[in-house]
Formats: structure tokens, sequence, C-alpha cells
């Protein structure tokens, strides 16, 4: 299975009824959604090829010591970001995936996607956000390729951070869905958001 489809099944494919994206409420996220994040981004990582796929900008020359648990929570605790810019987060990652056919989720390249995808979203999303030199220190990455990042991030989704309503609320509720996946597992049945 194509990380592409494995993104869709996990987060969901959208399919428009042809009524307006744009009437539906965004639902409340609150600190519950960061833990079930690292459920499913450590779940993608699993799926990942051994090589790490396509390299890209993003990937790291060996896996990060920090984990992705560790680095989400810093970066959480960090940038005072509101929750919602990490559903955003994931909405962006997974349009990248989706438009880039060897694009993969992998621990090589996962920590700077996160850090990357999370800062847009800030800038995008909240009232007050900070300078790269700032994020960069949060995710231990210079300045100067933060600023790579941030531009190569933005020229893979054509410079398109809008995220219906619609779309961020099928997302969330997915990852939430996702605290059924540790048990999933286990039972060696299925993925998270089957049948939970």
């Amino acid at each position: 299975m194509t990380m592409q489809s494995q993104m869709a099944s996990l987060c969901g494919d959208l399919v428009s009824n042809g009524g307006s994206m744009l009437n539906e409420t965004v639902l409340a996220t609150d600190e519950s959604f960061v833990p079930s994040l690292v459920v499913v981004l450590e779940h993608l990582v699993k799926l990942s090829p051994p090589s790490g796929g396509q390299i890209t900008r993003f990937h790291a020359i060996r896996p990060p010591e920090i984990s992705i648990k560790d680095y989400l929570e810093r970066i959480k605790r960090y940038f005072g970001c509101s929750n919602e810019c990490f559903v955003l987060s994931l909405v962006y990652i997974d349009r990248i995936v989706k438009c880039h056919e060897n694009f993969t989720v992998s621990i090589l390249n996962v920590h700077r996607l996160l850090i990357t995808s999370v800062m847009l979203a800030a800038k995008f999303f909240d009232d007050v956000y900070y300078s790269n030199c700032f994020y960069g220190r949060v995710g231990g990455v210079c300045t100067k390729e933060v600023n790579v990042l941030e531009a190569h991030f933005l020229s893979l989704l054509d410079f398109n951070l809008f995220v219906a309503p619609r779309e961020y609320n099928q997302y969330r509720r997915n990852v939430m869905a996702g605290g059924c996946f540790r048990q999933a597992d286990s039972r060696g049945g299925g993925h998270a958001f089957s049948k939970c």
C-alpha cells in the first residue's frame, strides 16, 4: 500500500457533496489532540520504506535522538500556539504526500516536517507568532535552514495554507479516533480508524 493510500485511510478522504464547505463550524481542539497525533505519526513512520523513501530537503542524515512524542511536546510547550495548529500541521503534511507521489513520512524527515508545518500553521492561523530564529532554536534547526524548509514546504503546497472547516473537522475527528490505534495494533487487526 502506498504512503498516499495509508494517509488517506488514516486521515480520511474528503468527498464534497456539492454543498459549501465553508458553512460547517470548526470543532474546538483540546490538549488531547497532540498525543493522538503522535500515535498517527509513529504509525506512518512505521509504514515508510526501510530506506526512508525519496530523499528531500526535510531528511536528516540519521534519525534524531529525540522521539516524535518528545519533539511534539517540546513544540507544544515552547511555540505557545493553539491546538488547532497541530490539526493544520497534519493537513499540510498530508497534502504534500498526496500531491507528490514519491514523498513519504519517515523517521528521517518527520521532525523537520513537524517543525515547519506547525510553524506555518501558527503564522497562518494564530494572531501571535514568533520569528524563524525562535522556531529554529526550539526545533534544533539553524535559522537559515528553517528559512529554506519554510520556502520549500510552501512551494510543495503551492502556497495554499487555507483549510476549509469541513476538511479541518475530518482530520481532527480521524486523529482523535486514533485512541483506538494501540488496541487495534495489539490485536493485529487493521489500522487505527477501522471501526473505532
